[in-house]
């Protein structure tokens, strides 16, 4: 029963406008990342698509929908795997330090935080 409460405790939806300020902020703060983070990602160059991505889920940007084409730079996140554009995911990531698709932060350990 004491798991019960403690659950609902935590559950956003029975938390009050006051207590979810205190626990989430007011999404003022900047949560993107370091700009050497973001440079450190790996990257490389799509010079076959089907080679380089051999999984078709993977041949499209995240972020702008676009399809890879031979050419262009991109990234793939070493924590989740998932493959943005370098442009698409560099801007993403100055926001926001965590994957757009899975939310899964791209510096190990938590997300990392600058300030304004």
């Amino acid at each position: 029963m004491a798991a019960a409460a403690q659950q609902g405790a935590t559950n956003p939806e029975n938390m009050s406008y006051e207590e979810l300020l205190q626990r989430f902020g007011v999404g003022a703060d900047n949560r993107g990342a370091e700009e050497a983070t973001i440079d450190a990602l790996p990257q490389t160059k799509v010079t076959n698509v089907e080679e380089d991505l051999p999984h078709e889920n993977e041949r499209m940007c995240g972020i702008c929908l676009e399809d890879f084409a031979v050419g262009d730079e991109i990234r793939r996140l070493p924590r989740c795997k998932h493959v943005l554009h370098k442009a698409c995911g560099d801007q993403w990531f100055r926001r926001v330090g965590s994957c757009p698709i899975c939310k899964t932060d791209i510096v190990d350990g938590g997300r990392e935080r600058t300030s304004m």
